[in-house]
């Protein structure tokens, strides 16, 4: 399921974020185009936030983007890249 999940993230995220910043300027003053853009920033918001959850309740690691295997990331410690395939980290 996360690996489906994190394929969709990348393609919609931008877009998502694109439109509500569009709606929100396109909305001087309170409206429904408003109301739907803030709808929109905090749905990507929550999403992100309850990815963060996932992860840090799991305690197993993160997939690696390219391989799948899943890489401890240590507190205070900076991966560049993923130590089974060597290609860099998201």
């Amino acid at each position: 399921m996360w690996t489906q999940y994190r394929k969709w993230r990348h393609l919609l995220t931008l877009p998502l974020f694109l439109l509500g910043a569009v709606l929100l300027g396109l909305a001087p003053e309170p409206s429904t185009l408003g109301y739907i853009g803030i709808g929109i920033i905090v749905l990507l918001g929550g999403a992100y936030l309850g990815e963060e959850i996932v992860w840090i309740v799991q305690n197993r690691g993160r997939p690696c983007p390219n391989c799948g295997n899943r890489v401890r990331l240590k507190p205070f410690m900076v991966r560049l890249d993923c130590p089974h395939c060597g290609k860099s980290l998201e």
